[in-house]
């Protein structure tokens, strides 16, 4: 008996001759950032692939040999509980609100943990201003290692702005967002007139002078702690300062002073400028769980045993309790986060009112611009952190996200 023939049907791509088609010019030619990032149905998968998405290039933030583990809790049911309490359904809100993924957790301990539209426990979102938290905390750790004193100017680290706006301001200044130096003009700048802290076909990665050259335009709109200008170039020149004071690129010593001791479980990506250094204000990607292990290392720097990032001992503490939140940073004193206050790179929400509120748990965020948010929440050593593939920025979702942080605190504050 002869055996049995194995038949392979012929792909209808390949020609009668046998040969394959001329496919090679077509291979990679898909860009993702020729999808229409406005567009809802692509956001989450964009917000997902930023390394790849960016107009500029990104580097990486890389975690070490530690890793930071969660136990779960599951004996509270917090999807109930917040219905029941506070009329929140938990699937509604997120589908609502876009809400890629949501994570509670309370000593160590996972209460909660959803993820939608594709979104994994491995999956890197862009978390857009939570990035300025970060590079603030890296500000404060290079001052209490003494490389540089967040009441030094900017003309003292940048000589290329020396005789700018920008020379007085100090330190602290720029990351409180109150330097008091805008753009040069208040027209929006013309779309045919590249940014240069981005790479365009117009405005290539070329010139590692360019954004300092560019920033070297600015003016000075008040004296430094006057008013409150929410500016991303603040950060930018805080960026440039404490890589150069570190001497290392800020990328590095953010993987050494945060990613490693925080217990990250993932590398992170994070954007860079035209000159390609890191922006300082956005453009950071990381995991839903690593946006907890970084509030969990921050609460741990609370806690008397001091094991969290190496900052003065009040830095967070002051800002747990609002201390410098006031005038221009007030909670309620500005437009951009309704009710919020700010303080050295996070938001501080109001406190002392007939009601509770969260800030009198000592809360405080970060916020990015759709939605995204890491919530610390001391008295209750909580971490409420959001991924978000919301494709529009609004007031509404601050709000939102507040109460709904609001909620959750409310049913732990009952049940603990």
């Amino acid at each position: 008996m002869s055996p049995a023939k194995t038949h392979i049907n012929t792909p209808p791509s390949v020609s009668e001759n046998g040969h394959l088609p001329n496919l090679g010019s077509q291979i990679g030619t898909f860009q993702l950032s020729s999808v229409d990032p406005c567009d809802p149905s692509f956001t989450p998968l964009l917000y997902r692939q930023r390394e790849e998405t960016f107009l500029n290039r990104t580097t990486q933030l890389r975690h070490g040999s530690y890793l930071r583990r969660f136990a779960k809790d599951l004996s509270l049911d917090i999807r109930t509980l917040i219905n029941v309490k506070s009329g929140i359904n938990l699937d509604d809100f997120m589908l609502r609100h876009g809400l890629t993924g949501c994570i509670v957790v309370r000593q160590g301990a996972i209460l909660l943990e959803e993820y939608r539209h594709g979104n994994t426990p491995a999956s890197r979102n862009d978390v857009q201003s939570i990035t300025k938290s970060f590079v603030s905390t890296a500000l404060g750790i290079a001052h209490r290692e003494g490389k540089l004193s967040v009441e030094d100017t900017v003309g003292h680290h940048v000589k290329e702005l020396k005789d700018t706006a920008w020379a007085d301001v100090p330190l602290l200044a720029l990351v409180n967002m109150t330097s008091g130096v805008v753009e040069p003009s208040d027209e929006p700048r013309p779309a045919d007139i590249p940014n240069p802290m981005y790479a365009t076909d117009l405005y290539p990665l070329a010139d590692p002078g360019a954004v300092l050259a560019w920033l070297r335009t600015f003016r000075k709109v008040s004296e430094p702690w006057e008013e409150f200008h929410y500016y991303n170039p603040n950060y930018y020149v805080l960026s440039t300062i404490i890589s150069r004071a570190v001497e290392e690129p800020l990328e590095d010593y953010m993987s050494r002073h945060i990613w490693e001791p925080a217990g990250m479980k993932y590398d992170a990506y994070i954007r860079t400028t035209g000159a390609g250094h890191v922006d300082g204000h956005g453009g950071l990607s990381l995991t839903l769980g690593d946006m907890a292990r970084f509030g969990c290392f921050i609460l741990d720097g609370l806690d008397t045993r001091g094991k969290g990032p190496a900052v003065p001992a009040d830095w967070f503490r002051d800002i747990s309790q609002a201390k410098n939140s006031v005038g221009p940073r007030a909670p309620g004193a500005n437009e951009i986060v309704p009710d919020f206050g700010y303080e050295s790179g996070w938001w501080t929400p109001p406190r002392g009112h007939e009601y509770h509120q969260l800030g009198d748990d000592g809360a405080f965020a970060a916020i990015g611009m759709y939605g995204q948010s890491i919530f610390i929440v001391p008295e209750l050593k909580t971490v409420v952190a959001v991924q978000s593939g919301y494709p529009e920025a609004s007031e509404d979702l601050y709000t939102r996200n507040a109460e709904f942080v609001a909620a959750i605190i409310k049913v732990l504050r009952q049940e603990y």
